[in-house]
């Protein structure tokens, strides 16, 4: 394995307003991609794995992360067969439910935006704007309309909404936040 150390990933995160995703895939460079994200049990960090789905390819992707700050992680990602992608899920985490989503990736300025549109959200979605520094200064995009950061806000990110949808789904009912 190479040096953890080479592989930030620095990262903002928006609440977004629900926008349109059919205008917004139909921007010019988009990618539409449907991802079923699953949470791995793990002593030490995250472990995930992701099934990516763009157009008529399926992507494969195991990734282990390491929080550093509040917006800084190592992240270390790996393209996986579908053989080893279903191996690791027999190591699922218990404690939460795979989550699917919506993300369509646009690139705008020196940036590229990703709009996350989860099932179970009706009025919003997120936005993730990765950067080469933690105190880099960039614009949001004019294409969305920002309620809020909520970069360092629990609640928002993915491994809380995974426990979320499985305490929903035990219950018998749909997550809606």
């Amino acid at each position: 394995m190479s040096n953890p150390d080479n592989h930030f990933e620095i990262e903002r995160k928006y609440l977004i307003e629900y926008p349109n995703a059919e205008e917004l895939a139909a921007m010019p460079g988009a990618r539409d991609i449907y991802i079923t994200q699953t949470y791995l049990l793990s002593d030490v960090g995250e472990r995930r794995v992701r099934k990516w789905e763009e157009g008529d390819k399926t992507s494969y992707i195991t990734t282990f992360k390491l929080k550093k700050s509040a917006i800084k992680r190592i992240e270390i990602e790996e393209e996986i067969s579908e053989r080893e992608y279903n191996a690791l899920l027999e190591t699922a985490d218990p404690a939460m439910h795979p989550l699917h989503k919506r993300r369509i990736i646009l690139p705008y300025g020196s940036h590229t935006a990703e709009i996350d549109i989860y099932p179970f959200f009706t009025d919003r979605a997120i936005l993730e704007v990765e950067l080469s520094e933690e105190d880099e200064v960039f614009e949001l995009p004019d294409f969305v309309t920002v309620i809020r950061e909520v970069t360092g806000e629990r609640e928002y990110k993915n491994p809380v909404l995974a426990k979320y949808v499985k305490e929903c789904a035990d219950m018998g009912e749909s997550c809606t936040l």
